[in-house]
């Protein structure tokens, strides 16, 4: 019995010994994986016009412009085919007066030369009509520049050179100003890869500025219409394009700047 006794108590020593013995490795504690989320950004940009290109100065000093364009709308991304260009019909005319054919577009419901004007007043001094750089081939690719009391009579009959009112009302059909040199510029001809998409055929090109002293600048750069529409005595409002962006935009200088011309259907 004693033996036995002994026994019995040596055999739960050792299996409370191999009891204490034993390794405890417990449940794995669940990997943390602390991704971020993304950051987003919740900051607003307005996006505002671009901020019209400067003129060198002049013995005449104008006002600024504070006439405001109408606002941008989409766009169709589409380029009508010359057989529907803005909705009608491309054409041509004869000005009777020298003979000369120029291209005329139809968008909405107004029907706009698709071409500088290129007639030489008869008998004209300089400060009347002048070709860019006093280059004649030059009135051959963009037209000859005018001051403005020879752009209001300048256009052959049936035609006249456009209001501010007028040409706002083209800026309203095609989307806005803020597209508006991109969609009217012509596909070549400006400087700096700033050619436009043409969409509606106006084939807009930059003529450049010639000022009162004799001197141009922005010859292939700088687009600039003159439109009927006064400011004061001195000065009348046209309109100017850039090779630089897509926008159009009215400004007010003297009425001896030389200008382009683009006439307007009766």
């Amino acid at each position: 019995m004693s033996k036995t006794r002994d026994f019995l108590l040596m055999f739960v020593a050792m299996a409370f010994a191999i009891s204490c013995s034993s390794d405890d490795n417990g449940e794995p504690s669940p990997s943390s994986s602390s991704s971020s989320d993304a950051v987003i950004d919740t900051s607003s940009s307005s996006s505002s016009e671009p901020s019209e290109p400067s003129e060198p100065s002049s013995s005449s000093s104008a006002p600024s412009s504070s006439s405001s364009d109408v606002p941008s709308s989409s766009s169709s991304s589409a380029v009508p085919s010359s057989s529907s260009v803005g909705g009608g019909s491309s054409a041509t005319f004869v000005d009777d007066r020298d003979g000369k054919t120029y291209k005329k577009v139809t968008i909405g419901t107004q029907t706009w030369m698709a071409e500088n004007l290129n007639y030489d007043v008869p008998n004209n001094a300089a400060d009347v009509c002048i070709c860019y750089d006093n280059n004649p081939a030059n009135c051959t690719k963009y037209g000859w520049l005018y001051n403005w009391a020879a752009a209001t009579k300048v256009c052959p009959p049936g035609w006249h050179l456009p209001s501010q009112a007028e040409w706002n009302v083209l800026t309203a059909y095609i989307g806005g100003a803020n597209t508006e040199g991109k969609k009217l510029k012509a596909a070549s001809g400006w400087n700096s890869n700033g050619n436009g998409t043409d969409n509606y055929g106006f084939s807009a090109l930059p003529g450049g500025v010639g000022y009162s002293e004799g001197t141009f600048n922005y010859g292939g750069d700088y687009g600039t219409w003159w439109s009927a529409s006064e400011d004061n005595a001195t000065d009348a409002y046209y309109r100017h394009m850039h090779s630089n962006e897509e926008f159009a935009g009215w400004r007010i200088r003297p009425k001896d700047y030389r200008l382009s011309v683009r006439c307007l259907e009766n």
